[in-house]
């Protein structure tokens, strides 16, 4: 599943509309996540299960700071999908709009 996910990311982004392949793009991702491969986030330079945290406030759906966790990919405006831990609700970002827990512990 590791390397299918990279070439199912690019066909999704060129086309989300190809029949099945949102599908297939979910059951590579399940699998991925599940050998602990970090599958990558299209070109965002996220991996799928990487923790990271808001960079800013954004009214109404986190607070700078706020924990969530990659769970794959997304639309192409948005490419970043996240799980975020305190509120338990599913969201889709711009990779600038968060950043990896490992990146923050360095700087501090």
């Amino acid at each position: 599943p590791c390397d299918a996910v990279p070439a199912l990311a690019r066909s999704y982004l060129a086309n989300r509309a190809r029949p099945g392949l949102g599908a297939w793009m979910l059951l590579a991702h399940v699998r991925g996540r599940a050998t602990g491969c970090g599958v990558p986030v299209a070109e965002t330079g996220f991996r799928v299960g990487d923790v990271v945290e808001t960079v800013e406030d954004l009214r109404g759906f986190w607070r700078r700071g706020d924990v969530a966790t990659v769970i794959g990919v997304a639309a192409r405006a948005s490419p970043v999908a996240l799980y975020m831990d305190d509120s338990h609700r599913l969201v889709d970002v711009q990779p600038e709009r968060v950043r990896r827990r490992d990146a923050v512990a360095a700087i501090d």
